[in-house]
């Protein structure tokens, strides 16, 4: 049974936390446009963002659920629901997603299939990060 007082536990939380608590000031999550899968080194420079009729950013701040415990060692949260529906005409697909500190970018991943944009289309996503502890024994 998972339990909150095994050290692993306790740190896992609070690192989650505090990377919540981080990301829900300043930082907004985003749309890009090009064929390019992410890897740990993807900066800025790697994407190039959406910009289709209707195209906005949407703010991290109250989009993030409070931490919870997956299993001993490994915590995860959720945001909502993210939507952008394009508003005209377009050529653009949106490839994945980014959160981002303005043009510094925190986390992205590729979507399993583009969305193809055109009037009326919505871009419908959520993200989950996790947090975890290696242990070796």
């Amino acid at each position: 049974m998972a339990n909150d007082a095994i050290a692993s536990n306790l740190l896992v939380k609070e690192r989650s936390q505090q990377l919540r608590q981080f990301l829900l000031v300043g930082h907004t999550f985003g749309l890009y446009q090009n064929d390019y899968t992410p890897t740990v080194a993807s900066t800025w420079a790697n994407l190039v963002e959406c910009s289709f009729p209707g195209y906005h950013r949407i703010s991290t701040a109250g989009r993030l659920s409070v931490p919870s415990k997956v299993l001993d060692g490994k915590y995860q949260f959720n945001s909502d629901t993210l939507t952008v529906i394009c508003t005209a005409p377009t050529n653009e697909k949106a490839y994945g997603w980014f959160l981002a500190d303005g043009f510094l970018v925190k986390f992205t991943g590729r979507f399993d299939l583009p969305f193809d944009l055109g009037t009326g289309i919505a871009v419908t996503w959520a993200v989950t990060l996790q947090e975890w502890a290696l242990s070796i024994l």
